[in-house]
């Protein structure tokens, strides 16, 4: 700190002054006082003081040169001024009348050597009489003479001649700074010499007891008057003390020298009580913290295992008490036997039709009056489906059922089969128009009741595959178009738009929705389901493909077709599965046979062959009947063909249907071509075609579509706040209802349905611009959403393009009203 003071006072004179001390500054090094100055064998200086002087001199810019000599010598040359610095000076007020020193780099104490079968000198009181060994011109000198210490004081002019003739038994002692003589002894290899103050230990940290009053100061001496290099050599020693090269150098020349410190055990066993108690008393302390931590949190787990067996042990009990009365509320008998075939439960229905109750009998001899076990029994596949149907006629009362089978499983791994009986004998039995328009009635019942589960399945499928859709399409416009994943997330897209489609059709089959036409080539779509066929179609079917290279264009739903190829190239797979074969799928324009009786135009030809086991006559006139198939259970429904033949129809198109046993299926489907084409949406810059910065609060159950939406509405430049509650969304409209530009919203939420939010935001502010979306919904649909006032109305799942082109061109029908 002392260095750094005065350094910092000095900067400016030396920053004034540089300029005026030679670049080469002319130094010495005396002959031998290691490890502070050596001499090397070609005769240059060295030594711990030397390579200090250089670093410092080198610091501020400037460079040294050295030459050796006897240190009375060249401290006269630097007093008379033939020398600007000496790099090893002990201080003291006699020479600071003759020099000009700078900060002390290094303080060392002086002490006395002796050989070690010396036994009268153990102070610097002793050395009175004694021959006392000194080098001329040193401190020890100046100090010896100063303080009288002896008699027979002996002039050498090196200490390494000093400490050897010591060491020869001489002399009976020797006045030098303690670092040096540990130097010497380590460098002559001497082993009878040691220094007086050696054996006492005082501390864990080793303390040197010095001659009373020999301290040495080292510093950098100039010439008397010389302030400039002075100031300048103070700022280079503050510098390479704060880079560390000071501490580098220090123990490059002291580390192998200093003697490592002696400490007893006592003094050992003592810091480490003062050190040790204090930690271990504050580990117990965080110990027994840290134990009782645990023990709340353990003990927190354990109540909340017990509340969640709980719980589900609830959960369990309602369940049973739903199903049970479930069970018990159906017209058809239903029982449950357990794998010993004994009945384990059966509801009214069947008590009734057996007229008693018979818990614990064989199921066969309760139910169909049997000795033995049924000969339709299914138990034991069970195992391996959901559910079996089987058509009986009871022996009990001549009636036939068809018999739902479902199995039971249960938590020690065995299975209880459920069976439901509906009793079929009257429908089968029935001729009556009456009882026709019933079963008719009772289908239309049935398809209403299926069309209401599709819409309901339509909404959350939608809602699963809007934010699939949407951060698809926003990792492939982030991704480079060369990025490897972008394939990925084309396929992952295509699928989903796939999916989007399904969705469409189901309703469409439910009459809930029509589906959507358009102008479409042929050829894409083709290879597209062959490339998802070639994934699932073992490597011993080949799939060839001949397409025609002039693109023919259709009007169809995509969807559809693509359920048209893929059903005839699956039934192609099944007919090759054993044996492999060769599946061709060829398109070219060609005209239908008259047969048909199609009308008049353009026709395309969709060709699929395979080498498979081929139809025979009699089968081939049936194949096109709903639920006729010749596949094993599990391979098919026998619906596939007929939806082919219905869809095809539907285009004003023609299946044609080629084939015998052994011989391979050739099978053509003729659809109608059009003249018009695909218009190719030119892709712009949605950034500049649909961005804004208005604000939009955006309203969805669903997190990951508030997510979604958020995210990509954001990225045209809109403030959106997403919510996921329609109660917390009006609350915050109220707040402040002049805020929004446009509000989007869904349609089925909990609580409050989309329009009955946008009702109340209406009545706060009736020229506020609602959008609505829907996966799904009987309760709104475009016009009823105008005639709510709702400006826009969109189906779930979006893409991108189409929400943002929606919420632009709302807000641009709103500027300026």
């Amino acid at each position: 700190m002392a260095i750094f003071f005065v350094v910092c006072t000095d900067v400016a004179k030396s920053n004034n002054s540089s300029d005026t001390i030679p670049n080469v500054i002319k130094s010495a090094s005396e002959l031998d006082y290691p490890p502070f100055s050596i001499v090397q064998n070609d005769g240059t200086a060295d030594g711990f003081s030397v390579e200090l002087l250089k670093a410092t001199v080198n610091a501020i810019g400037k460079d040294i040169s050295f030459f050796v000599g006897p240190w009375h010598e060249i401290k006269r040359q630097l007093i008379d001024g033939h020398l600007d610095v000496l790099p090893l000076v002990s201080y003291s007020d006699a020479r600071d009348k003759v020099l000009d020193f700078s900060i002390p780099y290094l303080r060392m104490h002086g002490t006395v050597f002796i050989r070690k079968d010396e036994l009268t000198i153990h102070t610097e009181a002793d050395l009175a009489d004694k021959e006392v060994v000194v080098m001329k011109g040193d401190t020890a000198h100046e100090y010896a003479i100063g303080k009288n210490l002896s008699n027979k004081l002996i002039i050498k002019d090196t200490f390494e001649e000093a400490m050897k003739d010591l060491s020869n038994g001489k002399y009976d002692a020797l006045i030098v700074q303690q670092l040096v003589g540990y130097q010497l002894i380590k460098k002559l290899k001497i082993s009878n010499i040691v220094d007086i103050n050696s054996f006492k230990e005082t501390s864990l940290k080793l303390k040197d007891i010095p001659l009373s009053g020999f301290e040495q100061k080292f510093c950098f001496a100039v010439p008397e008057g010389n302030k400039e290099l002075l100031s300048l050599l103070n700022e280079g020693l503050s510098l390479i003390i704060a880079d560390g090269t000071f501490d580098k150098i220090y123990h490059k020349w002291f580390g192998p020298i200093l003697p490592q410190p002696t400490v007893s055990f006592v003094i050992i066993v003592k810091y480490l009580m003062f050190y040790l108690i204090p930690i271990l008393f504050f580990i117990a302390i965080f110990g027994i913290w840290y134990f009782k931590k645990e023990v709340i949190k353990k003990t927190q787990y354990l109540k909340d295992e017990i509340n969640k067996k709980e719980l589900t042990k609830q959960a369990l009990q309602a369940s049973e008490k739903k199903y049970r009365l479930m069970m018990e509320s159906l017209t058809d008998p239903l029982y449950i036997c357990s794998s010993e075939k004994r009945i384990e439960y059966l509801n009214p229905a069947m008590i009734k039709r057996l007229g008693r109750h018979a818990t614990g009998e064989f199921c066969h001899k309760a139910l169909h009056n049997l000795n033995k076990e049924c000969e339709w029994c299914i138990f034991d596949q069970l195992k391996e489906h959901k559910a079996i149907d089987k058509t009986i006629v009871s022996p009990l009362d001549n009636r036939t059922y068809r018999l739902t089978n479902m199995p039971i499983y249960h938590s020690n791994n065995t299975i209880s089969k459920m069976t439901i009986y509906k009793d079929i004998t009257d429908y089968l039995n029935a001729v009556s128009e009456k009882e026709k328009a019933q079963d008719q009635l009772l289908q239309a019942q049935r398809l209403e009741a299926i069309g209401t589960l599709a819409g309901g399945i339509a909404h959350d499928f939608n809602n699963i595959l809007f934010p699939i859709i949407g951060f698809t399409e926003i990792s492939i416009e982030d991704l480079p178009e060369s990025h490897p994943v972008q394939e990925n997330l084309q396929d992952i897209l295509q699928g989903a738009k796939r999916a989007r489609d399904l969705v469409k059709q189901i309703l469409s089959f439910s009459k809930q929705k029509n589906l959507e036409k358009e102008v479409f080539p042929l050829q894409p779509l083709i290879k597209e389901t062959l490339k998802l066929l070639r994934s699932i179609i073992p490597s011993n079917i080949d799939i060839k493909e001949d397409l025609s290279d002039e693109n023919i264009f259709i009007i169809a739903n995509t969807t559809e077709i693509h359920e048209v190829i893929m059903n005839l190239c699956t039934n192609a797979y099944h007919a090759m599965e054993q044996k492999g074969g060769i599946l061709k799928v060829s398109l070219k324009k060609e005209q239908p046979n008259i047969k048909f009786e199609l009308p008049a135009g353009e026709y395309c030809c969709l060709i699929v062959e395979d080498t498979g086991t081929g139809i025979s006559p009699e089968i081939i006139k049936n194949i096109f009947n709903p639920y006729f198939t010749t596949k094993k259970q599990g391979k098919g429904s026998g619906l596939g063909l007929s939806v082919i033949h219905g869809i095809v129809q539907s285009y004003k198109g023609a299946i044609d249907v080629q084939s015998d046993l052994d011989q391979g299926t050739f099978i053509n489907v003729f659809l109608p071509t059009t003249s018009k084409r695909e218009i190719k949406k030119i892709k712009l810059d949605n950034q500049l075609l649909h961005a804004g910065n208005e604000q939009i609060l955006f309203v969805d159950d669903e997190e990951a579509i508030v997510k979604l939406g958020v995210r990509f509405l954001e990225r045209y430049g809109y403030k959106v706040t997403g919510i996921t509650s329609s109660i917390d969304a009006l609350e915050i409209f109220k707040s402040d209802p002049n805020k929004y530009d446009l509000v989007i919203t869904d349609m089925t939420m909990p609580i409050m349905i989309g329009t009955d939010l946008s009702k109340n935001m209406l009545k706060l502010r009736s020229d506020l611009p609602i959008l609505i979306c829907t996966g799904f919904s009987e309760q709104v649909d475009g016009e009823t959403a105008k005639s709510l006032g709702i400006q826009g109305y969109i189906n779930k799942p979006l893409l991108i393009d189409e929400l943002a082109s929606k919420v632009r061109e709302i807000l641009d029908q709103n500027k300026g009203k």
